[in-house]
C-alpha cells in the first residue's frame, strides 16, 4: 500500500486575507506564497466563522460552527474530545504534530508544556507550543525559557524585531524520514516581527527542503468552504 502523502498546515496569526502579493496587494513581498498560490489553488471568497481567535481556531479544527462548538468569546474552552480533524488523520495512521500558537484553551497554567494533555486529546502527538508576545505576559512556554537565556523575552514581548525564528521545520526533517505519513500545524505568530517564522520564511524552508529531500509534503493552508466538513479534503 503506497505511503499517504504528508500533510503540512500553516496557521498564521494576524494575518489579512489581502497581505499577499498574488492578490495584488503591492505592499506585501510573499514570494514563496505567491509561489505556492500559482502553483495549487487560491480561494478568493473564504470567510473567518468568526473575527475573535479562539471561536475561529476551533471551527477550523472542529469543521463547526461557532454555534454548534459553543466557544463564542477568548474565554470559554472547546470540547477537546469532540469533533477534531486532526484527531481523525491521527486516527487514520498519521504522526501528528503542532509548532507553535494554538490558542485552542484559556490560558491560565505557568507553562504551554502544563497543557499538553488538552492537545493531545484535540489530536496532536507532538506538542510544541507557544504563545504570542502579549500573552506570552501570562504563561511561559519553552520558547520564552530560550528567549530569557538569549536575552531577547523584552524584546519579544515588545514586538522589536529581530527576533529568531522557533526551528518548527526541523520536526519537517524528522517526519519527513519516518515511515508513518505526518501532519504537522505550525501556527506562526505577530507577522509584524520581520524575522520570525511569518508564513512566507516557512513556505521558503518548506519549498527547499522538499527540493533537497525530495519528500512528499503536501502544503494544506486550508480553510473550510463546509463548516461541517471534519476531514482535510487531502485525505
Amino acid at each position: 500500500m503506497p505511503k499517504k502523502p504528508n500533510i503540512l498546515l500553516i496557521f498564521p496569526d494576524q494575518h489579512r486575507a489581502d497581505t499577499m502579493g498574488c492578490v495584488g496587494n503591492p505592499a506585501a513581498q510573499t514570494p514563496n506564497l505567491d509561489t505556492l498560490a500559482s502553483q495549487g489553488v487560491r480561494f478568493g471568497r473564504c470567510i473567518s466563522n468568526s473575527p475573535l481567535c479562539m471561536p475561529a481556531r476551533v471551527s477550523l479544527i472542529a469543521g463547526q460552527y461557532v454555534s454548534e462548538h459553543g466557544v463564542w468569546n477568548n474565554n470559554s474552552n472547546g470540547d477537546q474530545k469532540g469533533q477534531s480533524h486532526v484527531r481523525n488523520i491521527r486516527d487514520a495512521g498519521y504522526h501528528t504534530a503542532v509548532v507553535g500558537k494554538t490558542h485552542l484553551y484559556t490560558h491560565g497554567r505557568i507553562n504551554t508544556a502544563d497543557h499538553k494533555d488538552i492537545l493531545q486529546d484535540w489530536g496532536y502527538t507532538d506538542i510544541h507550543e507557544l504563545t504570542g508576545p502579549l500573552a506570552s505576559g501570562r504563561m511561559n512556554s519553552p520558547w520564552t525559557e530560550f528567549l530569557e537565556e538569549k536575552g531577547l523575552l523584552t524584546t519579544w514581548r515588545e514586538m522589536k524585531p529581530p527576533v529568531p525564528c522557533p526551528a518548527s521545520t526541523s520536526w519537517m526533517r524528522i517526519l519527513a524520514g519516518r515511515r508513518r505519513s505526518g501532519y504537522v500545524s505550525i501556527g506562526t505568530i505577530s507577522l509584524s516581527i520581520t524575522r520570525f517564522a511569518s508564513p512566507d520564511l516557512t513556505t521558503l524552508t518548506i519549498l527547499r527542503l522538499n527540493t533537497a529531500r525530495g519528500s512528499s509534503w503536501k502544503i494544506c493552508h486550508w480553510v473550510s468552504l463546509n463548516p461541517r466538513a471534519t476531514r482535510c479534503p487531502l485525505l
